[in-house]
């Protein structure tokens, strides 16, 4: 690593991925219990994952670079166990850090399940989740199960703009991002962020032409 002066600074340790995703989770193990017990009037909010993992290799994200397509699972019973702590004890938000949620789809879709339940008979609010980034007709399935809790369904779009895609290494696959919208019922579609929102890097420009072309697919 180097600074602006180009002195190099030593890499003190390096960081490996934990393989083995079969340890407890400190919801089950009683981390938070006390916190909980001494604050029965707060509505929390709550990360868990479901997996661990990203199969992707955009050029400015370390997620995918450092673990790319080595995607792990929770054990099953272990996320429905989080997913009931949370109904149990006043969970009004979770944010899921999956990298993909709905790239397996049976798993997901059953996850998605659980995740309803939990609003039903609890008191979760909202769900954030990042949605695989390839798949179409699943993550309609999964927006439409979690109904009022989820912030909607992403179309991942990086930039119009060329030079940018080339220096990231990336495409957009227009068809792709098309045949998305079209899943969308016609009474439905629409720029309206509740609805269909657009997935793409603050830092990365072109976004006028991205607009216009999603708005003329959408009508």
């Amino acid at each position: 690593m180097k600074v602006n002066n180009k002195e190099k600074i030593d890499r003190i340790y390096a960081k490996k991925r934990i393989e083995d995703l079969n340890f407890p989770s400190p919801y089950q193990i009683g981390v938070f219990d006390k916190i909980i017990e001494n604050n029965p009037g707060v509505l929390w909010a709550m990360t868990m994952e479901t997996n661990r993992g990203c199969p992707h290799r955009c050029t400015y994200c370390d997620w995918g670079g450092l673990t790319y397509t080595k995607v792990r699972h929770f054990d099953l019973q272990r996320v429905k166990d989080d997913i009931d702590w949370a109904r149990k004890n006043n969970v009004g938000f979770i944010f899921n850090a999956d990298a993909n949620f709905g790239m397996f789809k049976e798993r997901d879709l059953e996850i998605a399940k659980l995740f309803r339940e939990a609003a039903d008979e609890g008191s979760l609010e909202a769900i954030n989740i990042q949605y695989s980034k390839n798949s179409t007709e699943v993550i309609f399935e999964i927006a439409k199960i979690l109904g009022d809790i989820s912030r909607g369904v992403t179309l991942s779009v990086q930039t119009m703009n060329e030079p940018t895609l080339k220096a990231i290494k990336r495409k957009n696959e227009l068809e792709y991002i098309y045949r998305k919208i079209k899943l969308i019922p016609i009474k439905e579609r629409s720029m309206n962020e509740k609805l269909v929102f657009r997935d793409i890097p603050k830092l990365i420009k072109g976004e006028k032409t991205l607009i216009s072309q999603l708005k003329r697919m959408i009508k």
